[in-house]
């Protein structure tokens, strides 16, 4: 309950039960627990939106840990917002009510300002490797022929964890490129976007799914 038309901002302090405090310049009260009760039970919607919401938190830090801090940094400075937000608000819908990640194929891998050149797909070629193909559009002022290609993985299984591919070539002028990804019978998730060449710019990212065999 805000209360700053009656004490104006800024006001903080106790009366009775009721403690004021300002939070974003205005002046607002929470009622405190009377002595000797105990909090409410928790509903089971509660239960699984916290795990959820902390599921993604772990994300993060693993994500910062096993590929960079900076990829989601750049993206949240180019919108103004904060990297763990963004990170946040772009993957929340992936995750389930246990906070595991369940919808991969709905995962952004990356975000940012550069854009995803057109007709970009992919090709299995065996052992792991991928052929990926692209189309030749220069008009697109953001971007450069010197970006490069960039190949994250998240192999089922352990859909927990992100990894970057064993291998991965290509620059957007030449208009092809090649993944490789641990092998082994499974499905790898493999999401594919480009960087500028001097890591300030980053694309949003496409997935891509390689089932492979023994």
């Amino acid at each position: 309950m805000k209360v700053e038309t009656i004490l104006g901002t800024g006001f903080r302090g106790k009366l009775g039960n009721l403690v004021f405090y300002v939070r974003n310049g205005k002046t607002c009260v929470r009622r405190l627990r009377a002595a000797g009760t105990k909090p409410k039970e928790r509903t089971d919607r509660q239960k699984a939106l916290s795990r959820r919401f902390l599921g993604v938190q772990m994300a993060y830090k693993y994500y910062r840990e096993a590929i960079s801090e900076e990829i989601w940094r750049v993206a949240g400075k180019e919108q103004g917002r904060m990297a763990h937000n963004l990170f946040h608000s772009e993957n929340y819908a992936c995750f389930d009510r246990e906070g595991h990640l369940a919808k991969p194929d709905l995962f952004h891998f990356a975000d940012g300002s550069l854009q995803l050149p057109p007709g970009l797909e992919v090709e299995a070629l065996g052992e792991g490797r991928m052929a990926v193909r692209w189309e030749a559009d220069e008009e697109w002022e953001s971007c450069r022929g010197s970006d490069v290609l960039k190949a994250g993985v998240i192999y089922a299984g352990n859909q927990d964890s992100f990894s970057w591919a064993e291998e991965c070539s290509g620059r957007r002028e030449e208009c092809s490129g090649e993944v490789r990804v641990r092998t082994g019978k499974g499905t790898a998730h493999v999401f594919l976007f480009f960087a500028r060449e001097d890591g300030t710019a980053y694309s949003p990212s496409k997935y891509f799914r390689l089932t492979m065999k023994d």
